[in-house]
């Protein structure tokens, strides 16, 4: 493994991770503000984009950074959310959920 390439992968790695945790972000505060989630989402999602972008001209420019190892990992990343995405989530059944009363079962 050649050095430019070893950094171009951990640049691609913590980007992922980073892009991971601002998808996280956008996602909770979007669900408090849910009168501007579209907009709160929209945002986030020009902004990991716009350094995803940058990530990759970095690394095309660079000589210090390989391209192909910084791409590994963010299409590693898509990957497996999309794998997460198509598996299944857990079995679905017709029980009320439990913990907690609900209005019906109160007195009558």
């Amino acid at each position: 493994m050649t050095a430019p390439f070893a950094a171009g992968l951990a640049a691609g790695c913590v980007w992922a991770a980073a892009d991971a945790l601002l998808l996280r972000y956008a996602a909770k505060k979007a669900a408090k503000a849910p009168e501007r989630a579209g907009t709160l989402v929209m945002l986030g999602f020009a902004a990991r984009w716009f350094f995803t972008i940058a990530l990759i001209a970095l690394a095309l420019f660079l000589p210090q950074l390989d391209a192909v190892g910084a791409l590994l990992p963010l299409i590693a990343q898509k990957l497996l959310l999309a794998l997460l995405a198509a598996l299944p989530r857990g079995q679905k059944t017709d029980a009320p959920p439990t913990g907690g009363a609900r209005k019906e079962d109160g007195p009558k």
